[in-house]
């Protein structure tokens, strides 16, 4: 899958904080602020720069840096290369900014899409392009609005998914537990039938073993000790602790 390699960029690209809140300090998932409209990418931080693609109202793409002109990257390609590139800063809403309200419409409505199946080669664009960035966001929106039935709703598409190796979907699950672990456990543990609470069980563990973070932000792909001590803890308190191999 192309997304893959583009994950581990964003993945190296992001630190976060664990703390009551969790925190994307330098990767943000966002959308353009005019919904009736579109932006251009520019090759350059110019308006005189060339056009190296369009935003629609309804993409999502990463922004990686603040400032008059944003660098962004957007998980689409063309020709096997990635779309990116520079757009300007009153353009850009990031979804953690939004009104909780207005991100929960825009979680639902790709958990809704993601529901219903379509062709593989849809599947895969959808995934890319729509799943992957919501699930980057998942984490920052639950630990904010503590939001159990939108965090539910993800875990019964996870089962629904179950086989998948897509890798994204532990992540997610990992991510939200290091942001927000009393209420990822309390709805794993709620999971009434029990094989499926040990699938979310699993990729719950997977994903923290897998959790790249360091202490200073600088050694980005350096997995942190005390973190995964910390996750660990509060997993076999709870009786969710699984060895990952």
């Amino acid at each position: 899958m192309k997304y893959l390699s583009f994950l581990y960029f964003i993945l190296a690209a992001t630190i976060f904080k664990c703390t009551a809140q969790c925190s994307f300090i330098k990767c943000s998932v966002a959308i353009i602020k005019d919904k009736d409209a579109f932006v251009n990418i520019r090759l350059k931080p110019d308006t005189s720069s060339s056009i190296t693609g369009r935003l629609k109202a309804t993409d999502f793409f990463y922004c990686l840096s603040k400032g008059t002109w944003d660098k962004i990257f957007v998980p689409k390609w063309n020709d096997g290369k990635q779309l990116e590139g520079y757009v300007y800063n009153s353009s850009i809403q990031l979804l953690r900014d939004l009104p909780n309200r207005e991100a929960r419409e825009i979680i639902i409505a790709v958990f809704k899409k993601h529901d219903s199946k379509g062709t593989q080669k849809e599947n895969s664009t959808f995934l890319d392009e729509y799943y992957h960035p919501i699930l980057q966001f998942l984490p920052i929106y639950i630990s904010t609005t503590k939001d159990s039935i939108v965090f539910r709703k993800y875990l019964e598409l996870v089962i629904k998914d179950s086989g998948s190796a897509d890798e994204m979907l532990s992540f997610a699950i990992g991510w939200s537990y290091i942001c927000t672990q009393h209420l990822v456990a309390q709805e794993v543990k709620r999971i009434e039938n029990r094989r499926y609470r040990e699938l979310i069980t699993n990729d719950l563990n997977w994903g923290i073993a897998n959790f790249w973070v360091s202490d200073d932000g600088k050694r980005l792909l350096k997995q942190n000790p005390s973190a995964r001590k910390q996750a660990t803890t509060y997993l076999k308190a709870n009786g969710l602790y699984r060895k990952v191999e």
